[in-house]
């Protein structure tokens, strides 16, 4: 009897999942390390890695969206995994929450759990995931995850009291040059000048920068309301700056003192305080004028640095139409200063304003001395009686043709 050629089951599709809770200067030689451990034992099992899946200086502990994470959660709901492959179960999961998600998953998929360091856990069976939620995942993990974070927070407490930094100092206070530019923009905040003023002199003159942006009015602005300049160290800010935590003296040299400094933040946090600029309007009319042609609504639009336009995109196809902006502003300015200066139509407006006051009182209203013409219509009837006659207005020749 013929024997059947045996066949060879087709290998596991095996997915490997790497991260590091702490990585500041991005060295990866943590995950590093977990991938070769997770080849190794993709090997030992004859599995084929097809995906890697690296989430470096993420913690899970903070709750914070892990990119790589949520990538093998979609690989293994699309079926593009057959196991997935970790370093020790507390790499996947510190909340009981995620790892939940995690069980209802593998129990839809089916995918394997493989761990290098701890053994594996069958989240299949009753047995596995009590395991999972208890000792392996869950509760213990959380617990250390919380520890670590209390002892870091201690720590951070203690280099407070003590004056120390947390890091590398911030930008102000590392060099003397430094702190003669904070003197500077002090002095020139308390004189009245803008922090965007200084911000373009100090652009303008290559000041170094504390990042690779230019210098901002935020920027600038954040580094003179912090205590680090002051000389002092501060613990539990308000990330704004605008309400203070605890302050201890420093054991850097601060660039200006404890007085001057509370006067800086007193001007900055100054409600009242200017911080837009009071720009001039460029567009008289924008908006507010329409199309002789086809009753659109012309907008701004320049057609260089130096030449100010209305144009109407049109509502017909292949329409559009651009005037000069300068001559139309003319026009309209000159009718608004000459009716202005119209006794009637001065009379018709404190009529008006009159009249709305005795609505307001409840009393019956008079007729005005300028008739039973409502005071609106009769300073349209002025415009147009006193309307001069001008040359057509110039278009611009830069626009597109008007027909369609």
């Amino acid at each position: 009897m013929p024997t059947q050629p045996s066949q060879t089951p087709p290998a596991v599709r095996a997915g490997i999942y790497t991260r590091i809770s702490w990585d500041p200067d991005g060295q990866r030689t943590g995950v590093e390390r977990q991938r070769v451990d997770c080849e190794a034992l993709c090997t030992a099992r004859c599995w084929e890695v097809v995906h890697y899946f690296e989430d470096n200086d993420r913690s899970a502990y903070s709750g914070k969206k892990r990119r790589s994470y949520e990538e093998m959660l979609s690989a293994v709901e699309d079926g593009e995994l057959d196991a997935v492959v970790t370093w020790h179960n507390d790499r996947l999961h510190r909340s009981p929450r995620e790892l939940e998600a995690f069980i209802a998953l593998v129990e839809r998929s089916g995918v394997r759990v493989a761990v290098v360091s701890g053994g594996d856990y069958d989240l299949t069976t009753p047995d596995g995931r009590f395991t999972a939620r208890i000792v392996g995942i869950g509760a213990v993990a959380r617990k250390e995850s919380e520890d670590r974070s209390r002892r870091v927070r201690r720590k951070h407490l203690e280099l407070a009291e003590r004056g120390r930094p947390a890091g590398q100092l911030g930008w102000g206070v590392r060099t003397d040059d430094q702190r003669d530019l904070v003197r500077e923009a002090a002095s020139r905040v308390l004189e009245g000048q803008g922090l965007m003023t200084i911000a373009k002199d100090w652009n303008r003159r290559g000041v170094a920068r504390p990042t690779d942006c230019p210098w901002t009015a935020p920027t600038l602005r954040k580094v003179l309301l912090s205590a680090r300049i002051a000389g002092l160290r501060e613990h539990g800010a308000d990330p704004s700056g605008k309400v203070l935590g605890a302050l201890s003296p420093a054991v850097w040299e601060g660039a200006i003192d404890r007085p001057t400094w509370d006067h800086l933040r007193s001007v900055l946090l100054n409600p009242e305080r200017l911080t837009l600029r009071n720009t001039p309007t460029k567009y008289l009319l924008s908006g507010l004028i329409y199309c002789d042609l086809c009753g659109g609504r012309m907008g701004s639009r320049p057609r260089d640095r130096v030449t100010r336009r209305y144009v109407c995109a049109g509502n017909r196809p292949g329409h559009q139409l651009a005037i000069l902006a300068q001559p139309v502003d003319d026009i309209v300015a000159g009718h608004v200063l000459d009716l202005l200066t119209t006794p009637s139509f001065r009379e018709s407006l404190v009529a008006r304003l009159r009249l709305a006051r005795r609505r307001a009182s409840g009393t019956s209203p008079r007729r005005s001395r300028i008739g039973s013409e409502p005071p609106s219509e009769a300073g349209g009837r002025l415009l147009r009686h006193r309307r001069a006659p001008t040359a057509p207005l110039p278009l611009d020749q830069g626009a597109v043709g008007t027909g369609g």
